[in-house]
């Protein structure tokens, strides 16, 4: 096997398990199967950006991150354009954090690890609360790229 080949092939198998983490992340999150086996809905489809994070967080009463709650929601409303989706999460985001409704976590220096959640899931110190821990395995490590 030449060098070129592993290179791909390990570059293929890490974005192959980022994309298994952000599925495992939205299957438990985002079924919430009824006894009658009628699936449950998260927020009311029609509700705006910033009430459908607020539900997805509370729902998963944990921090997530944007990629997670993104995919929460177009799964919730699978008939809207995924970039629409994007484009309305992130303005209220910003809207929420403006306003002090969520909090902002970020492990290190890179905004890719970034993530979201109630200001009450908090110490007082502004750490997150155990219970609430967003998914470990989800931190992305900056890697220098050399040509």
């Amino acid at each position: 096997m030449n060098e070129t080949t592993r290179a791909d092939l390990l570059s293929l198998k890490e974005k192959l398990l980022e994309q298994i983490a952000h599925i495992d992340a939205v299957l438990s999150i985002g079924e919430n199967i009824g006894l009658n086996g009628t699936k449950e809905r998260i927020f009311n489809p029609k509700a705006s950006y910033q009430e459908k994070i607020a539900k997805v967080l509370l729902n998963a009463e944990r921090f997530l991150n944007i990629t997670q709650i993104i995919e929460i929601i177009q799964k919730e409303t699978p008939n809207v354009n995924r970039d629409d989706i994007k484009s309305g999460v992130n303005s209220a985001k910003a809207i929420l954090l403006k306003e002090g409704s969520i909090s902002k976590i970020t492990v290190g220096a890179s905004n890719q690890n970034s993530f979201y959640g109630s200001p009450k899931w908090l110490d007082t110190n502004g750490n997150i609360q155990p219970r609430y821990m967003y998914d470990e395995s989800l931190i992305k490590e900056k890697k220098k790229i050399e040509i």
